[in-house]
């Protein structure tokens, strides 16, 4: 364990097994603050803009503790980082991986890599840390890992990674003009034709099964199959089921980018988020506004599944079901004056 840092008031990096903070850490080439176990939120500007970036447990029925990590890296060559990781493995493994996936991102990252070769690289990392926790003792799950989805910002450009079902969408004069494709059953579904909608996927019952992360199976690392770029939109629409991808997207003065976990994209699809933050004009607003519907359409569901289920024990599980842990960064571009 390092010494605390006295001007933020929390712990530098340790080896993220014990899951305390780790921001910020502290480098020799730039800083990285990951947010979502003591701190909660984040804000500021990085070159390029302002951002703001908030994580909770969700409604606290599924999972007592927060298995989402959001991840912002800074260098001191003008390049940054803003990413959601959404844990994976269970009670004790989920929030472990997270954060050690975030430290191993924003440590390669640092060291001179794209932001989608440090994601790359996080599994070989993430098995050293695993046989490191078996070896003394701790309960891991040998499955444990992440899904990611990330900006690397330099200049008016960004590059634009994902592994996995979290999302990352761009508005643009009030339209949604790219985002990235979900790596999971729903949208593989889509894709072949098996569901015509995309409001379909929504109610897919394989939604939850990804087809991609960044993980370990069996205790071994396990290919990241990162894909590079958004889908722009074209004449005004946005095409998921022949995705063509761009990277990286340029942006334009005011551009707004949200990045956020599958809580989000299992219960809305990119316009309602558009509709649902329209009119608001601060970042944190736009993140509040979300949260807000999301525990809307959280009481919503659960009142429909009282009305339809009639055992508690499986009303309770049903309901739980419904919950998840919440994460968003929202990001404004700005050409400096």
């Amino acid at each position: 364990m390092f010494e605390k840092e006295p001007d933020r008031g929390s712990e530098r990096f340790n080896d993220g097994i014990n899951g305390e903070p780790s921001l910020p850490d502290r480098y020799l080439r730039g800083e990285i603050f990951i947010v979502g176990h003591g701190v909660n939120e984040l804000k500021g500007v990085v070159p390029g803009g302002e951002f703001y970036a908030v994580t909770d447990a969700g409604e606290g029925l599924k999972y007592p503790h927060n298995e989402d990590r959001l991840l912002k890296v800074t260098d001191f060559n003008g390049r940054s980082v803003l990413a959601v990781i959404d844990g994976m493995g269970g009670h004790g493994s989920g929030d472990v991986a997270a954060t050690l996936i975030g430290q191993i991102v924003g440590k390669e990252f640092l060291a001179g890599k794209p932001l989608a070769e440090a994601v790359e690289a996080a599994p070989i990392a993430l098995e050293k840390a695993y046989q490191a926790a078996v070896k003394h003792g701790l309960d891991l799950s040998n499955r444990m890992g992440a899904t990611v989805a990330g900006i690397e910002l330099e200049g008016k450009k960004i590059s634009i990674v994902n592994c996995g079902d979290c999302k990352i969408i761009g508005i643009r004069n009030g339209e949604v003009f790219f985002e990235t494709r979900e790596h999971n059953y729903a949208q593989q579904a889509f894709e072949e034709g098996y569901i015509s909608s995309r409001k379909e996927t929504l109610k897919y019952p394989y939604r939850n099964i990804i087809s991609r992360a960044v993980s370990l199976h069996s205790g071994r690392p396990e290919l990241a199959e990162v894909e590079r770029g958004a889908v722009v939109s074209k004449d005004g629409r946005i095409d998921l089921k022949r995705p063509v991808f761009t990277d990286p997207v340029e942006l334009q003065d005011g551009d707004i980018v949200i990045g956020a976990s599958d809580r989000v994209w299992d219960n809305m699809l990119p316009e309602e988020v558009l509709k649902i933050i329209s009119g608001q004009t601060s970042l944190n607003e736009m993140a509040v506004a979300l949260r807000r519907r999301l525990a809307e359409l959280f009481a919503i569901k659960s009142e429909e599944l009282r009305k339809d289920i009639g055992d508690p024990d499986e009303l309770s599980s049903a309901i739980r079901s419904l919950d998840d842990n919440f994460s968003v960064f929202v990001f404004r571009y700005r050409i400096s004056p």
